[in-house]
């Protein structure tokens, strides 16, 4: 089945203000939140209501930041299998 096609127009988003926002976390932990648009598609027709169309491409990427020295337990899942230590180099230079 072949997917109908419309024409739509490339457009530009720019920054007002900070892509960045920051939130505090009861425990002293912070969330960073980055959000990049890539690309905004604006259709050539318009909604029912008569207003434009819109897709856009965006990409959140959120950091974990934890106050330093904060130990805390996760399913090791989320890190991927357990990995075997390194062999220590035991030979010598003369």
């Amino acid at each position: 089945m072949v997917e109908e096609e419309i024409e739509a127009e490339v457009i530009e988003a720019k920054v007002v203000g900070s892509n960045v926002v920051m939130f505090n976390l009861t425990d002293g932990a912070r969330i960073k939140a980055t959000v990049n648009i890539s690309t905004v598609l604006r259709a050539k027709e318009l909604n029912p209501d008569g207003s434009p169309k819109y897709n856009a491409n965006v990409n959140v990427n959120l950091e974990f930041l934890q106050p330093p020295g904060k130990v805390v337990k996760v399913r090791r899942s989320i890190f991927g299998p357990q990995t075997a230590p390194k062999p220590q180099d035991t030979r010598q230079v003369a």
